[in-house]
């Protein structure tokens, strides 16, 4: 499966999402692919995917035989299937993977899966998008859509990490955190919010502008 060009949407197996941001992202989506036994749940919510990867322990035989699904068995088990996923999605030319459902059912699943994304280091543009907000991992400068008052989050797994990011309640500036809270819990003042990470990388928190399905 050649995955070039394409909207890539990565369902987990946590709690199928129901904020309008992830629901819009699985409707846009060229591609679906379900980390193992999300295709289930992804199936139930009238979304049927281009293909199942992981270990395969956790599928419905029949459901999946019954769609047509293509299966991708990755029997490694020093990798949870969302990182067997994303490995995967990078081998076959992918560019750029919204995850859904990585969050809920299971709190420390939750945890691996978030900061899967800042430590995989490959060319594929990752983000989870939750019904709260969206983690999306940064290296060197970006430049993300921000509104006025939206709550951000910063988190790094290196104290020699550096950020920069002034259009903040609490502009940031080289700032280095000794602990993975410290930069939790600050506030967009501007559309736009440039950054600059140095020495390592981060995770941003984005909020969502709404709560409530539109």
């Amino acid at each position: 499966m050649k995955l070039k060009n394409n909207k890539i949407v990565l369902i987990a197996n946590g709690d199928f999402p129901y904020h309008n941001k992830p629901i819009e992202a699985l409707n846009k989506a060229d591609v679906i692919i379900c980390c193992d036994g999300a295709s289930t749940n992804a199936i139930k919510h009238g979304y049927k995917p281009d293909c199942v990867v992981g270990d395969l322990d956790s599928i419905n035989n029949d459901l999946i035989k019954s769609n047509g699904i293509k299966l991708v068995n990755l029997p490694k088990q020093n990798e949870n299937d969302l990182r067997k996923s994303l490995i995967w999605i990078n081998k076959q030319g992918g560019q750029a993977v919204d995850i859904v459902g990585a969050t809920g059912k299971r709190d420390d699943h939750t945890i691996a899966n978030i900061f899967s994304i800042c430590q995989l280091r490959f060319e594929l543009n990752m983000k989870i998008i939750t019904d709260y907000g969206e983690f999306i991992p940064l290296f060197n400068e970006m430049v993300l859509e921000t509104y006025q008052k939206q709550a951000i989050s910063f988190f790094v797994t290196s104290k020699k990490t550096k950020i920069t990011a002034r259009d903040l309640e609490y502009p940031l500036n080289k700032a280095q955190f000794t602990n993975l809270y410290e930069g939790s819990l600050n506030i967009a003042t501007k559309n736009k919010l440039e950054v600059l990470v140095e020495n390592g990388n981060a995770l941003i928190f984005l909020e969502h502008e709404s709560l409530d399905n539109e």
